[in-house]
C-alpha cells in the first residue's frame, strides 16, 4: 500500500510513539482540535493534511462492523457531524467513506 509521506496510522504503544499513539492522538482530536471529533468517533488515520479517518461507533452492522467516516479539519464540528450521516462524494471529503474498515482498506490499497 502506497500512502502519502505525511500520512500516518495511529498505533497502540504509549508515549514512545509520540503523535502516533492512538490514545493521545484521539485525546487531542477530541479536546484540542479547532474542529473537535464527536465522542463516538475514534480516529485511526491522519491523511497528513489535518483530516482524520475515524470509526463511527454509532452504528454497528449485523456482522459487527462500523462505518468509516472522513472528518475534514476545515469544516466545523457541526458540518462534519451532519456529513457523517451521508455517503461522502469521494474518499477525501467529509462523510461516510466506507461501510467498514476492510472496505476502506480496499480503497487505499
Amino acid at each position: 500500500m502506497q500512502l502519502p509521506l505525511c500520512a500516518r496510522f495511529y498505533r497502540i504503544g504509549g508515549e514512545s510513539l509520540g503523535a502516533d499513539d492512538i490514545v493521545d492522538a484521539n485525546r487531542q482530536e477530541h479536546e484540542e482540535s479547532s474542529s473537535p471529533l464527536s465522542p463516538f468517533l475514534i480516529a485511526f488515520y491522519n491523511d497528513g493534511m489535518g483530516n482524520q479517518v475515524c470509526v463511527d461507533q454509532r452504528r454497528c452492522s449485523p456482522d459487527g462492523e462500523y462505518p468509516i467516516v472522513f472528518w475534514d479539519h476545515e469544516l466545523g464540528a457541526d458540518e462534519n457531524l451532519a456529513a457523517s450521516e451521508l455517503a461522502s462524494e469521494c474518499s477525501e471529503s467529509a462523510g461516510m467513506i466506507a461501510s467498514s474498515c476492510p472496505e476502506w482498506l480496499k480503497t487505499i490499497g
